[in-house]
């Protein structure tokens, strides 16, 4: 390896150092609370070699959204091939779950924390959240075109499918589910999530189709 190309790895290694540092302390301290002083601390950094890589905090939890979305798309991309679309819904909705309950703090920052909205409007680009959402878009699209679902608004089902999973997600990873003991807990979202889509998909056998270890919490 040469000289420039090690150069290049290391760049890169510092970046994904300081992300990590900095995803720890947002879900620790939140957002506000956290400074880029404090990252720098955490990786024995000064405050200088973050603003090497990142202009500020908001470009840094921009960087964290990045790859949060880059990692849920990953995991969609394992079903998207499910050549039945009502299957491949289904599977899409399961991968949504497992993504939240495995990467609580990416969830987090994500969906649940609303610092990231301002930034994503600072930046006028959601080009990683987007893609994930076309996959679930395209999908309820070939679910209606081939009669699978009835004929609707693309935009409207997709948006109240992801509020579903969102909020069984969401109740969980915010601790707003005390209620139900934990040991529980994966049971209580497999089924809830069945009950869900065999009222848009009667005729299928979804628990067929679910794989539990996706609701392990």
């Amino acid at each position: 390896m040469g000289n420039k190309e090690r150069r290049a790895r290391e760049r890169e290694q510092m970046r994904e150092d300081i992300l990590d540092a900095a995803i720890e302390l947002f879900h620790e301290l939140g957002f506000e609370k956290t400074t880029i002083r404090r990252i720098a601390d955490k990786i024995e950094y000064t405050p200088g070699n973050i603003y090497a890589y990142f202009k500020n905090k908001n470009d840094i939890l921009f960087g964290i959204h990045q790859r949060g979305f880059k990692l849920l798309y990953d995991m969609e991309m394992t079903v998207v091939d499910t050549p039945d679309p009502s299957e491949r819904l289904i599977k899409l909705g399961q991968t949504y779950i497992q993504f939240g309950l495995q990467h609580r703090q990416y969830y987090d920052l994500m969906f649940i924390d609303s610092s990231i909205q301002q930034v994503i409007h600072e930046d006028d680009s959601w080009q990683e959240g987007q893609s994930s959402y076309t996959v679930l878009r395209d999908t309820v699209a070939e679910c209606i075109q081939t009669g699978a679902l009835p004929p609707n608004d693309a935009d409207s089902i997709t948006f109240g499918m992801w509020a579903f999973v969102h909020g069984l997600v969401s109740l969980y990873v915010r601790g707003r589910s005390a209620m139900i003991p934990d040991e529980y807990m994966p049971q209580v979202l497999q089924a809830s999530y069945t009950y869900f889509q065999t009222a848009f998909f009667p005729h299928k056998n979804v628990d067929n189709i679910l794989n539990s270890e996706a609701f392990v919490v």
